[in-house]
């Protein structure tokens, strides 16, 4: 629960005496997903944030679409994804390859 005063959220308990954390901390990758009510001593999820970059000469999405799958043969519990950065390969004036680079969310196994 410390946690939550350090992020600048500070416990409480709710009605039924459970205590409560709606604090995301975020310290060099590592996430601490708080549940919204949870009993003292009950252990959160800890996820891990990867940062990957992927390429196809189809689209943006397919690009996308395959760092996942990729990603998916290593990682487990993959949770979800955001797009960090887009870019293309240009020649001769014509887009060549699409280049994302994603940041994947996977829960850690306890």
């Amino acid at each position: 629960m410390d946690d939550c005063r350090e992020a600048g959220g500070g416990p409480e308990k709710d009605a039924a005496g459970y205590w409560m954390c709606r604090v995301w901390i975020h310290n060099a990758g590592i996430v601490v997903l708080t549940r919204s009510s949870f009993p003292r001593g009950f252990p959160v999820s800890v996820a891990k944030i990867s940062e990957i970059t992927a390429t196809s000469k189809k689209s943006f999405d397919d690009a996308v679409s395959s760092g996942i799958s990729r990603a998916n043969k290593t990682l487990r519990g993959i949770t979800g994804a955001w797009v960090a950065d887009q870019e293309v390969a240009v020649k001769n004036g014509k887009v060549v390859e699409y280049k994302v680079r994603l940041k994947l969310t996977f829960v850690l196994d306890a």
